[in-house]
């Protein structure tokens, strides 16, 4: 499945709070979120490594091209350089990446799981289809 680095970046943490509620899940389902969990931070760690040479490309360095920071150790860039930087996150978020991920049926959710949560893992819920 496509999705873009954005999506599954600003999924992460909504997944985690689902598998973490004291809410049994089946086992199936219960692997299929730790999978999707395992495969989601494999793809943040990427997301995150590319994302570090961004704000090092464009933030500001000494004489040493030592980066430059302040009183609590943020990057720091000039005004010029953050249009720049805004489109390549921009791109950035934008890229598509192919994940295998496994679908989750909708009613073997616990209930109770808050709306925002459901739909920021909307692209990997399957709903149950009743007659």
């Amino acid at each position: 499945m496509l999705i873009k680095s954005i999506k599954l970046i600003e999924s992460i943490i909504p997944l985690q709070k689902i598998c973490s509620r004291d809410d049994h899940f089946c086992k199936q389902t219960s692997f299929d979120l730790a999978k999707n969990i395992k495969i989601f931070h494999e793809e943040g760690k990427i997301y995150f490594a590319e994302k570090k040479k961004l704000q090092e490309k464009y933030c500001n360095k000494d004489s040493k091209n030592n980066i430059i920071t302040d009183e609590s150790g943020n990057m720091t860039f000039e005004k010029e350089t953050l249009d720049a930087l805004n489109i390549d996150f921009a791109q950035l978020n934008s890229v598509d990446i192919d994940v295998n991920i496994k679908k989750i049926r909708l009613s073997k959710l616990p209930v109770g799981v808050a709306p925002i949560d459901i739909a920021a893992i909307d692209f990997m819920l399957i709903e149950d289809l009743t007659e």
